[in-house]
């Protein structure tokens, strides 16, 4: 069974770093970083170029994983987050060979095209400049850090080498930076919608194009006059219909459906964490994805989702042409015999499964083929990247190991690195051989290499480690019938953005990370008075078994409640602004903290705010934390609001005091709220 060799694997993986640890077998403290050089000060080169690795198969564009020559050998420079290291690992004798520990945990790497390595730092908000020198065995020189937004993640590099642009998801922006300057200066940014991700730039450098977590787009950058593009990009179906009727998408698009999902206009997208890019002529930028149907929020089904389908998320590869922007719309539409083979696919073998949890990407150039690696199931997946739907057209898969989070091509060898993060586990696949030939096929391919990093400094306790893979667990009827998991509705932890209709009405998805410990009872409902209670509850509604052994659900238990908090923005606003606003929550006047009170901003009791719509059973809810709202939306338990100025506006007397604020006042108050 998959997820009985994963988590032994995750277990075996925790219990034997923890023990080296013990042991003396790993040091009790980070090793030190190789001192800067002193001749060359800034970001800059300290080496000639010709005595460093170089860049293999230049991708322009970050990674878990990136690829270098040194020599005959082969490099792979791995962002270990667990560990808050950049690892090189020597691909042709399978042996981690040095560790640079990095500022905190690093997201993506990427070469520079004179061999610098840049590193984002998600929860330090900074880039960290490497650069690798003649010894691979030895530690890489930290150049220097710059400062970014919040919690830094996808990363690429213009054409022309001049400017590295950086998406921050939690600080919801896209930042250029000099590349070539000694001091790698800030030159400009754009603010972008929640959660942005992985990223690419068009060949010609006009354009960069970033994946969003959650809200069901694409966002589409000007690189000239940096700004947002407005496109047909957003992936609902009301958004498209008003593209066809506008006549962005052309003339044919008018008898395109969106897909067999979202009939009353709900339909949208999520897990859009990874994208790559097929390049020149005819370039396509590709975005795998979920698409998502939340259901009927006037209704009450008996689990969550539509009432009319038994299946509530499938797979899919958006396509954009990197020319021009627009959306191919037949990558988004969902054949009833596609609906049936994926809902079919969540409960058979590993070897069927659908890719729900999309996490890495890259462009196989020889077989113009996209390589997805997919959460929950472990699996990389070939795809066709010319075909109209590159979803229904797959060519191969292959097993690897728990949490690929990185994929990259060696075009010299014809084989792809995958980065593992959950055990640990740089894979080796061998991409020659004949399409639709997995792992079983009759005509068995050379067979993919799995080999562990060396023990980590700081070994991720066990229990979590299994709470991470259970978390992230595709197909297991356990915990649902149509393959979704916990990260399929809480991406990152987080949420997915969106308002499901529920047997007790529509619930918007809430917040896990950093917003879980000490703030019972749980649900909108408020209903369950312990994680596990809640838990068991929600397996049930996605008709999921629940048959979790013991140490498995306090395993899944300690996960959740562990969940990194999103690292802190800090507060673009005056100080005076935000004390305002602190000022105004805290009054009598106001009354937000009559309720919102506390570390968590909560008082963990049900009231009555009139916000009982027709499908509600019940017209009290569960006072939500209001940690981290500033970078949530929309609001309410239905997910009414779509801004923070809206639910205080509109909300008045129902919920606090508002009506009384000046504009001036509310700004203050909005401000204040983005610091919790």
């Amino acid at each position: 069974m998959r997820t009985l060799r994963s988590l032994s694997a995750v277990i075996a993986v925790s219990t034997l770093a923890a023990a080296a640890a013990a042991c003396g077998g790993a040091s009790s403290q980070p090793v030190a970083p190789v001192a800067r050089a002193p001749e060359v000060r800034g970001c800059g080169r300290a080496l000639e170029a010709s005595r460093s690795p170089v860049p293999l198969g230049l991708t322009r564009t970050g990674s878990t994983v990136a690829l270098a020559k040194l020599g005959d050998k082969t490099l792979a420079y791995i962002a270990d987050e667990d560990d808050s290291a950049v690892h090189v690992v020597d691909v042709d004798t399978q042996k981690d060979i040095s560790k640079t520990p990095v500022a905190g945990k690093p997201g993506q790497v990427m070469f520079l095209a004179d061999g610098r390595l840049v590193v984002t730092i998600r929860d330090k908000a900074q880039l960290n400049i490497l650069e690798p020198g003649p010894d691979a065995t030895k530690p890489m020189d930290p150049r220097c850090s710059v400062e970014t937004d919040a919690e830094p993640v996808g990363v690429a590099v213009t054409p022309d080498d001049s400017s590295i642009v950086v998406t921050s998801g939690w600080g919801k922006s896209l930042v250029s930076y000099d590349a070539k300057g000694i001091q790698m200066a800030r030159q400009w940014d754009v603010a972008l919608p929640r959660e942005p991700r992985g990223i690419v730039v068009s060949d010609d450098g006009s354009r960069a194009f970033v994946a969003q977590a959650v809200g069901g787009q694409l966002s589409v950058i000007d690189l000239k006059v940096h700004q947002v593009i407005p496109t047909a990009t957003h992936f609902t179906e009301e958004n498209l219909k008003a593209a066809i009727k506008s006549g962005t998408l052309g003339d044919n698009s008018q008898n395109v459906r969106f897909n067999a999902f979202g009939g009353n206009g709900k339909g949208s997208s999520c897990q859009g964490f990874a994208l790559a890019k097929t390049g020149n002529p005819g370039g396509r930028v590709l975005i795998p994805q979920a698409l998502v149907d939340p259901g009927d929020p006037n209704e009450n089904p008996s689990g969550y989702g539509s009432s009319r389908q038994d299946q509530a998320e499938v797979g899919d590869i958006a396509v954009i042409d990197e020319g021009n922007g627009e959306l191919f719309m037949a990558s988004l539409q969902t054949t009833p015999a596609n609906l049936f083979r994926q809902m079919q696919s969540s409960t058979q073998s590993h070897d069927h499964q659908e890719c729900l949890l999309p996490r890495s990407a890259a462009y196989d150039a020889k077989r113009k083929a996209l390589l997805v690696g997919c959460f929950g199931i472990d699996d990389v997946i070939s795809y066709d990247a010319l075909a109209a739907s590159p979803t229904r057209a797959m060519r191969r898969r292959w097993d690897v190991a728990a949490g690929p989070t990185g994929i990259a091509v060696d075009p010299d060898k014809d084989r792809a690195v995958v980065w593992s993060q959950f055990e640990r586990v740089v894979n080796v696949i061998p991409l020659g051989g004949s399409d639709l030939v997995d792992d079983k096929g009759p005509d068995k391919p050379i067979p993919v290499a799995h080999f562990a990093l060396s023990e980590p400094t700081h070994a991720l306790p066990v229990s979590l480690a299994l709470g991470r893979v259970l978390f992230n667990m595709v197909g297991d009827e356990r915990i649902s019938h149509d393959g979704r998991a916990c990260a399929s509705c809480h991406p990152d932890g987080r949420d997915d953005s969106l308002t499901w209709a529920t047997p007790n009405g529509p619930r918007r998805s809430i917040m896990l990370a950093g917003r879980v410990a000490d703030t019972a009872p749980f649900s909108w409902s408020g209903t369950e008075q312990t994680l596990k209670e809640h838990m068991g509850i929600t397996f049930t509604r996605l008709k999921g078994s629940g048959d979790l052994r013991s140490m498995e659900m306090d395993a899944l238990a300690d996960y959740v409640q562990t969940l990194a908090p999103p690292p802190g923005a800090g507060s673009k606003d005056p100080a005076a602004r935000v004390a305002r606003g602190n000022e105004i929550f805290h009054s009598a006047a106001a009354a937000c903290s009559s309720c919102h009170a506390g570390t968590n901003a909560t008082d963990n009791e049900k009231h009555d705010v009139q916000s009982k719509t027709s499908a509600d059973k019940n017209g009290s809810f569960n006072t939500p934390s209001l940690r981290f709202v500033g970078g949530g939306g929309p609001y309410f338990h239905d997910g009414r609001y779509k801004t923070l100025r809206q639910l205080l506006t509109d909300a008045d007397r129902k919920m606090g005091h508002t009506a009384q604020l000046s504009n001036d006042d509310l700004e203050a108050l909005e401000a204040y709220l983005r610091t919790l």
